[in-house]
C-alpha cells in the first residue's frame, strides 16, 4: 500500500521525538569540514541551536508507540510550543518535508510513522 499525503493533526508527535543517524558532534564536522552549504547548512545550524538530545527511554516516553532504534539518535526540538512550532518559517528541512524527507509523495511512510494516530498514515 503506498502512502498518500495526508493531513498534519498538529499532535506535535514529530518534533517531540525527531530520529536522525548522525550526532551533534558527527554535524559539528560535516560543517567544519565545509561539506554543507545553503539549506542545509542552515538546517544543520537550526538543529545544533534548537533540538536537544534525549535517551531511547525518553523518546519512547513522549511519543505514545515509538520503539526506538539503537542507531537512531533521538532529539526533541525546543521550538516546540504546545503542539506547534514556535519558528515555523525557519524551520529546518526534515520538518518541511515531513514524513517524506525528500522522497516522492508516492513513498509507504508508513513504516517512518512513529505514532500510529499521525494524519500521514494511509
Amino acid at each position: 500500500m503506498v502512502a498518500r499525503l495526508g493531513t498534519c493533526l498538529m499532535c506535535g508527535a514529530c518534533c517531540r521525538a525527531i530520529a536522525l543517524p548522525y550526532s551533534k558532534a558527527q554535524l559539528r564536522r560535516r560543517i567544519a569540514a565545509g561539506t554543507l552549504a545553503g539549506p542545509d547548512l542552515a538546517s544543520t545550524r537550526f538543529i545544533l541551536h534548537h533540538w536537544r538530545q534525549i535517551g531511547r527511554h525518553a523518546a519512547a516516553s513522549a511519543v505514545p508507540g515509538l520503539r526506538p532504534e539503537a542507531s537512531y539518535r533521538y532529539f526533541a526540538c525546543t521550538k516546540l510550543i504546545g503542539n506547534l512550532c514556535s519558528d515555523y518559517e525557519r524551520r529546518p528541512d526534515i520538518c518541511r518535508g515531513f514524513p517524506f524527507y525528500g522522497d516522492p509523495e508516492t513513498t509507504n511512510v508508513n513504516d517512518r510513522l512513529v505514532w500510529p494516530g499521525c494524519g500521514f498514515h494511509s
